[in-house]
């Protein structure tokens, strides 16, 4: 708080709590595999929340490698730790690559080189009149994984000149929230498609080069506010890497392919943020409704202001509320298939001192109440027996005194009651 404010009523103590302003980091350690060389030191930076970084691992001495060559990602609020591996690179592997028909029949003698482990190689099918290959040129980094086999099927190109009528539609795909673009493109797009020719009575297999549509980026936060990643579904573009033979009339045709961002938390529902303007509400979704976590926070300072979980879209587990002093807790209670069952307890808004403390069962309130006044003193107690008042009461004055006593039945005064007034003066009452 930036300073104390309130209404003297009797000894008051307050604490202030000073917190460090907490800002996600970026570490990076670097380790020789082999262990004789010397590690470059720990790579430590801070970072804003969703501020991208892309770091080069540095280079050790000659002869090694290292696993991966750079560290690049989005910045989450809980940090971000990567392990950079180094690894000798005076190995050699063996590369090798058949080239085959569709029939499984040899199309070109094997292809076969070795390769310096850390030193990239280049794979270019040769031409085959008449058949195209399913894999264009390629070039990759040799790592410590072995010896490598490619296979390399030629496909018969259809006779003559072809266009092209269609491309095959491609399921949705979904990927964790925070996912880079280029990430996406190299691990969870397909790298083929299928293509129709000949009026849609056949296909061809073929490459395609996926990228984001720069007309309509893609999203990377959430639009309302962007303390979330983006979460919807956004689609991506590629172009058809088509045989000589084959065109795509007007470049009319190209493949398209949907990708849903899901929440990390709860990645079977897909997560919703809407605001009224004063408060913005963040709630998961999936067929039956609303799931798990529901929240409200204020615009203007970010803070929780309430939350209630949900199971098939009515409220099922804690709800607590935050209006107490620096936005402390007020109420907390726990729901059962939309009703209040369990603890339930509140809070004074204006001091955080308890103000009553009881249960619920199906939404009535049972067993023994306590309710206080703001200063801390009981002001009253008893037993509730479904939603009524049941048995003894007492209640108090702000000294402690008693006020009043007596027993309820369903609700209703029953027997002998006590009380009390503020100058001392006793009497009974018979109900």
């Amino acid at each position: 708080m930036d300073a104390v404010v309130g209404t003297m009523v009797s000894d008051v103590v307050v604490t202030v709590y000073y917190y460090k302003n907490y800002v996600p980091t970026l570490y990076i350690t670097y380790i020789i595999e082999d262990g004789y060389a010397e590690a470059p030191a720990d790579y430590v930076e801070s970072y804003e929340v969703g501020e991208s970084f892309s770091v080069v691992s540095p280079p050790v001495i000659e002869g090694y490698y290292s696993d991966p060559s750079i560290v690049e990602g989005v910045m989450t609020e809980d940090g971000y730790s990567v392990t950079v591996r180094y690894y000798r690179n005076d190995k050699y592997y063996k590369v090798t690559v058949r080239y085959l028909y569709e029939n499984e029949s040899e199309a070109l003698p094997t292809y076969t080189r070795e390769v310096k482990v850390g030193d990239t190689y280049t794979i270019t099918p040769p031409t085959i009149e008449g058949y195209y290959a399913d894999t264009d040129e390629f070039t990759r980094t040799m790592g410590d994984v072995g010896n490598i086999n490619y296979t390399i099927k030629y496909r018969l190109c259809p006779e003559g000149e072809e266009e092209i009528s269609g491309v095959s539609s491609s399921s949705l795909i979904r990927v964790p929230e925070g996912t880079p673009s280029s990430t996406i493109i190299s691990s969870y797009l397909p790298e083929k498609i299928e293509a129709y020719i000949k009026a849609g009575n056949e296909t061809i297999e073929v490459d395609v080069d996926w990228y984001v549509d720069q007309e309509n980026p893609m999203p990377e936060r959430n639009d309302v506010w962007s303390k979330y990643f983006y979460t919807g579904t956004y689609r991506f573009l590629g172009k058809l890497n088509l045989p000589s033979n084959v065109i795509n009339p007007g470049d009319y045709y190209r493949a398209a392919i949907d990708v849903e961002f899901y929440p990390v938390d709860y990645p079977d529902y897909r997560r919703e943020v809407t605001s009224d303007g004063d408060m913005y509400t963040v709630l998961y979704k999936d067929d039956n409704g609303i799931q798990g976590t529901w929240e409200r926070y204020y615009v203007d300072t970010g803070i929780l202001y309430e939350l209630y979980t949900y199971k098939d879209d009515v409220y099922h587990g804690v709800h607590e509320e935050f209006q107490g002093p620096d936005n402390a807790i007020s109420k907390r209670s726990n729901y059962s298939s939309g009703k209040l069952e369990g603890f339930y307890e509140t809070w004074y808004t204006h001091n955080g001192a308890k103000q009553s403390i009881g249960q619920f069962t199906k939404d009535l309130q049972t067993g023994l109440w306590q309710e206080y006044y703001y200063t801390g003193g009981l002001s009253s107690e008893g037993s509730y027996l479904e939603g009524n008042k049941h048995g003894p009461w007492k209640y108090f004055y702000e000294n402690g005194i008693i006020s009043s006593q007596g027993s309820y039945e369903n609700g209703n005064k029953i027997g002998t009651w006590y009380y009390k007034d503020e100058w001392g003066n006793e009497s009974y009452i018979t109900y």
